[in-house]
């Protein structure tokens, strides 16, 4: 994309330095990128001590374990996750253990924080939920 601060592989983000960025969202990249837990890793080096991210995915609720497989044809690709170039269609819990096991502790917002007006007036699912991701020593303020 032109016009952007940086063109780079959420993989391998040597351009940016550890402890650069006190927030970061990333929202429906994790899905496209071979690696994601390298790049969740990433995410969480260029984090600042007590920095936040917002973590959002395509997840299927009705799978037990998360479907991926680099290399299939697009039609493949559609078939099985749901997108021509996505490589993977997540299951909550292991997104959630993927998330744990990149650093980061944990919240998942959903309709009860943010309240049934809020979902209906933005048009969002009940099962709609934000992944807010802390870097973080004590993990004992997760909210599963």
């Amino acid at each position: 994309m032109e016009g952007v601060t940086f063109q780079l592989d959420l993989q391998e983000m040597s351009e940016i330095a550890d402890e650069r960025y006190s927030m970061w969202i990333c929202s429906h990249v994790l899905e496209h990128i071979p690696d994601d837990r390298k790049a969740l890793r990433e995410l969480y080096r260029i984090l600042k001590p007590d920095g936040i991210g917002l973590l959002l995915v395509p997840i299927d609720l009705n799978m037990e374990e998360t479907d991926e497989e680099n290399g299939c044809s697009e039609e493949e690709n559609w078939r099985r996750f749901g997108q021509g170039d996505h490589v993977r269609r997540y299951a909550k819990h292991d997104f959630m253990n993927r998330i744990r096991e990149a650093g980061f502790s944990l919240e998942c917002l959903g309709k009860e924080y943010f309240g049934g007006m809020l979902f209906r007036d933005n048009g969002l699912t009940d099962t709609s939920t934000l992944y807010v991701v802390k870097k973080i020593k004590d993990k004992s303020n997760e909210r599963k």
